[in-house]
């Protein structure tokens, strides 16, 4: 039974990061004035990278080659931008320290703790994206000033097109489930362990101690 534990443990880490790279991250809307159905994209992890990759769309676009980074509007995001990376990128270590603990180790107890911390990261990452797509939901800083379009154009422009919606989708909650289940799958096989192996694990532990113990002894004597 512990190999099973540990299996479908292993799978559900990767499984974090399987919805992580190639399930929707996030969803954009844009309303326009003159057309009758709004523009909406999703957006994986996956797609973002072939559109950031050497000769893909927005090639250069992070590297220096424009003055994007430069924009006072996007300056203004990014401490939200960047808050939401680091807990998300730290729910991504968290499901890889999982999977090394479930692969060579036996700690249930670890591993459940290291799923709810996942759990917690990726509820601050909801929180990061909500205080980043505020600004721009709710018209104080358009998508023509985002691009930096110049004043005449924002203005035009942003008369006629608005964001209607950006917002997390399916990749956080999918982590989210593959972290629960974690917490789950640990607190059955902990809950359900019969006291036979209770009582192994328990002797394990003291013969360990014991060893450890004579060895301090024993070097003690020798010095």
């Amino acid at each position: 039974m512990k190999a099973v534990y540990r299996i479908v443990a292993a799978l559900l880490s990767m499984g974090v990061f399987a919805s992580a790279v190639f399930l929707p991250l996030f969803r954009i809307r844009i309303g326009v004035t003159l057309m009758e159905a709004d523009i909406q994209e999703d957006f994986s992890i996956y797609r973002l990278y072939n559109y950031l990759k050497p000769n893909g769309t927005l090639d250069g676009l992070f590297t220096g080659n424009g003055d994007f980074l430069d924009n006072p509007y996007i300056k203004h995001l990014m401490p939200a931008a960047v808050t939401f990376a680091a807990f998300f990128a730290a729910a991504l270590l968290i499901a890889l320290i999982t999977w090394f603990f479930a692969v060579l180790s036996n700690r249930k107890l670890v591993i459940g703790i290291l799923g709810a911390a996942g759990i917690i990261c990726m509820i601050g990452s909801y929180i990061a994206f909500g205080r980043m797509a505020k600004p721009l939901l709710d018209g104080s800083i358009s998508l023509p000033e985002l691009l930096d379009l110049g004043f005449i154009s924002s203005t035009l422009i942003g008369a006629a097109v608005k964001l209607a919606v950006l917002r997390l989708i399916s990749a956080p909650f999918f982590m989210i489930l593959c972290f629960a289940a974690i917490i789950l799958w640990t607190l059955a096989f902990i809950l359900t362990e019969d006291d036979k192996e209770k009582l192994r694990r328990a002797n394990e532990k003291a013969a360990k101690k014991a060893a450890k113990t004579n060895r301090k002894l024993k070097k003690a004597k020798t010095a």
